[in-house]
């Protein structure tokens, strides 16, 4: 599916799975002016528009993610003073329905 899109040159990319350094580094390497390269976790057309798979990128160690910093939002402008806190990924739960386990894997809680 994801390839399809691709092809379809809608998208420069894909990031498969955790995002966080997968983005990063592709950001990175599109500003140093890199156009065809691998890169773990990430689906990218390449050279001829072949689709360069990056396979799957190792998950990150939730201890090592930084707290996220909102003091350049204004707060005030916003109708609901609620902020976002993730205290782990995953799911414990098999429902028939959802895919997350299958996602995630794993239940991974960050400390």
């Amino acid at each position: 599916m994801v390839e399809k899109l691709l092809n379809s040159n809608l998208f420069d990319a894909a990031i498969m799975g955790e995002g966080e350094e997968t983005c990063l580094e592709l950001i990175q390497r599109w500003e140093k002016g890199e156009e065809h390269f691998f890169l773990n976790g990430a689906l990218m057309r390449g050279k001829d528009n072949a689709v360069i798979d990056g396979g799957v990128r190792p998950f990150m160690k939730l201890k090592t993610l930084a707290t996220p910093d909102f003091s350049g939002f204004d707060l005030t402008k916003y109708p609901r003073k609620l902020l976002p806190i993730e205290f782990a990924r995953g799911c414990t739960a098999e429902c028939a329905f959802c895919e997350e386990t299958k996602y995630w894997v794993s239940y991974r809680i960050k400390t």
